[in-house]
């Protein structure tokens, strides 16, 4: 299932619609229309992307004190963040 979900987000960016475009992936899920419930995701893939950038910056930030406190040997990681 998530493979061809893959080959059909490959095929589809390449398409000269969703080229040009900031992000092709809002282009396709414009393009999905199954009955009458799936035809505006658009919102749902922008909650997924957001979500997904909060978890990355948190990883990130998460990483970098930890880099900076063993950089410094720092124990008490409470007044670095």
């Amino acid at each position: 299932m998530s493979l061809s979900l893959i080959f059909f987000y490959d095929r589809s960016a390449r398409s000269p619609r969703a080229s040009h475009d900031l992000y092709p992936m809002f282009v396709i899920v414009q393009e999905i229309h199954i009955g009458t419930f799936f035809e505006h995701l658009e919102s749902t893939i922008a909650l997924i992307l957001l979500v997904s950038i909060f978890i990355k910056l948190s990883i990130t930030y998460h990483s970098a004190v930890m880099g900076l406190c063993q950089l410094f040997r720092l124990n008490d990681r409470k007044y670095s963040i």
